[in-house]
């Protein structure tokens, strides 16, 4: 009795574990369907998904459309993560959009040749468009309908309880100059015409996330239970 009852609070404990394996979450929605001018459903947002660990922080973004249907669809992110940065639209591939309050870093990615992405930090003086080099460790994952993206948390210098305010842009084609077709923060549509180099500045419609880490000490408590878990047995009948 008692050794089932300790077997089963243990596997009870070890689920809650793997539950908070991911130390924190959320889901921000955008309105399908609003896409700016004629830009196919892979460029279409649906939402944003954000995870983080002890490690990365992850953004899974969805689409309407299936991302390789015409393999042209290029995924940023902007951060506002301190005070400071670029506060005029503008990222490192030139598309003139950004975070008015002050972008810290951007991340661009591409769905074709397999995949792939450049995080930058800005280091300039506000207005001019100048960033520094590609930080390594990122990945890009793709799957029919979303692509995920993971970030090492040191590359942003983010830690247990730092607020991070996004946003998250497609385009289409070629990286330069081209507008938002969607921003996951605004419901409404971004700009008219994202071809002919209008400016979008996500203003105040951006997304808060903030990060948890989890203590080594409840790691180590986790795994502890996991093993209990795992090892448990019925004791023979005499």
């Amino acid at each position: 009795m008692h050794l089932a009852l300790a077997r089963l609070s243990s596997r009870a404990l070890l689920g809650v574990c793997l539950f908070t394996g991911v130390a924190s979450a959320g889901i921000y929605n955008d309105t399908v369907g609003d896409q700016a001018g004629s830009g196919d459903s892979e460029v279409d947002i649906r939402s944003v998904e954000v995870t983080n660990d002890a490690t990365n922080i992850n953004f899974k973004i969805t689409l309407v459309g299936d991302i390789a249907a015409a393999n042209f669809g290029n995924y940023h992110i902007g951060f506002d993560t301190t005070a400071g940065g670029k506060t005029t639209p503008g990222v490192a591939w030139g598309n003139p959009f950004g975070i008015g309050s002050g972008m810290d870093y951007w991340i661009g990615s591409w769905a074709n040749f397999g995949g792939g992405s450049e995080l930058h930090q800005y280091t300039g003086d506000g207005t001019s468009n100048t960033w520094g080099p590609t930080i390594p460790g990122t990945t890009v994952s793709l799957a029919q309908f979303s692509t995920t993206i993971s970030i090492p948390l040191a590359a942003m210098n983010l830690v247990n309880g730092s607020v991070v305010k996004f946003d998250v842009w497609s385009t289409y084609g070629s990286p330069g100059g081209q507008s938002a077709y969607d921003a996951s923060s605004n419901p409404a549509q971004t700009v008219p015409d994202p071809w002919n180099g209008t400016q979008y500045n996500s203003g105040s419609l951006v997304s808060t996330y903030t990060v948890s880490v989890p203590e080594p000490a409840s790691i180590g408590a986790c795994t502890a239970v996991a093993v209990l878990a795992l090892t448990a047995r019925r004791r023979p009948r005499g």
